[in-house]
This record gives C-alpha cells, structure tokens and sequence, in this order.
C-alpha cells in the first residue's frame, strides 16, 4: 500500500530528488506520464504539490502556479556541482534559494 502512494498509483518514476537542510524539506518525483508531486514540508508539517511538467534537455518546467512561492518563474536547469552532484537550480536563483537535487535517475536514455 505505500507503494502506491510513494507512486502516485504505480506510476513510473524518472526522476527522484530534492532537499534536506535543518528545517526544510523538500522531495519531488518526476513520473513517466509527465506528471511531478512535490512535498514541501518543515518541522511543522508541509504541502504536497502535483501537476505536470516539462523536461527539456536540460531544463525542467514545473506547471502549477502554487509553486511560485517557492519558484517564481517555476523553471529550473540542470547544473552539477564539484562533488559531481546533479542538481535543478531556479533560473531565478536570486528569489529562490531552493535547489533541487538528484537522488535518482531512472531514465533510460540519460
């Protein structure tokens, strides 16, 4: 039964990642149907977002407007840092502060 919530359903998973700092938590799955879920939690409880989104070479759109608190422009793009770390960062870094990292690629054809 947990897994068909961690899925959404069963769904495919792509793309799992997020961020853990002290006290905000942030976990996002990219599934097969173009479909993402978004938990944005801190030490006193959190949301979850789903919608759709768009992967671009290199560039992640998310598509749910809840989101621009976090994301203003709800655009992200792929960067790796020295430790050789994958990462999503906000192309509106200077408003939002929240990297989204790579935990998993499950993709086929990386």
């Amino acid at each position: 039964l947990s897994y068909l919530v961690e899925t959404d359903g069963g769904k495919r998973r792509v793309i799992i990642g997020g961020l853990d700092h002290d006290l905000h938590f942030i976990h996002f799955q990219l599934f097969d149907d173009n479909q993402f879920k978004l938990l944005n939690s801190g030490p006193f409880g959190g949301n979850y977002y789903r919608g759709t989104y768009i992967l671009r070479n290199d560039t992640l759109i998310l598509q749910n407007d809840k989101l621009a608190n976090l994301y203003p422009s709800l655009t992200l793009v792929l960067k790796q840092n020295e430790d050789k770390e994958k990462y999503f960062e906000p192309i509106d870094s200077e408003k939002s502060m929240y990297q989204l990292f790579i935990y998993k690629d499950l993709r086929e054809n990386k």
